[in-house]
């Protein structure tokens, strides 16, 4: 998930107003794919949706490819995914009055270990600097930079 600061646009600046960040931003999900090795869709959406929202929305979940996957890594911010994918795989949440124990310590450590090839790929997007600088064209072409650079990285994947 990427949030992109954006010039503040005097006719929508409610919608893209992030109260956490205190920013106006845009939101990104890019799904990808360790075992063919590529991105396979984005998605993107104003920042003051929740993550798990625009998940829904976007309806990537109902991608073929996605459905037939073996196992679905997420973070805590998907939490209510098990109902769209039944494969999900999501870290075990703690709590004051239910602390993890050691086996459900070390079933987080191996879920991060395997989470390290999707964290590379979102460094792989990173180095374009789409995230870097607050961005000043206009809001119809987001979708489209983020295409671009998913193929672009698609590509290096490749060769």
């Amino acid at each position: 998930m990427f949030q992109n600061n954006l010039q503040r646009d005097p006719k929508k600046q409610r919608t893209k107003y992030s109260g956490k960040k205190k920013l106006h931003t845009e939101k990104t999900l890019v799904v990808y794919s360790t075992d063919l090795k590529q991105i396979l869709a984005i998605a993107t959406a104003p920042g003051s949706i929740h993550d798990f929202k625009l998940f829904k929305q976007s309806k990537i979940w109902s991608y073929k490819l996605i459905q037939e996957a073996t196992t679905t890594e997420l973070d805590l911010g998907f939490l209510g995914v098990k109902k769209y994918l039944p494969n999900a795989q999501l870290p075990h949440k703690r709590s004051k009055l239910h602390p993890l124990t050691k086996n459900l310590r070390q079933e987080i450590k191996l879920l991060s270990q395997s989470r390290i090839k999707i964290e590379n790929i979102n460094r792989e997007i990173k180095i374009f600097k789409i995230c870097a600088y607050t961005r000043r064209h206009k809001q119809k072409k987001h979708n489209l930079f983020w295409n671009l650079i998913a193929g672009l990285v698609n590509f290096k994947l490749r060769n």
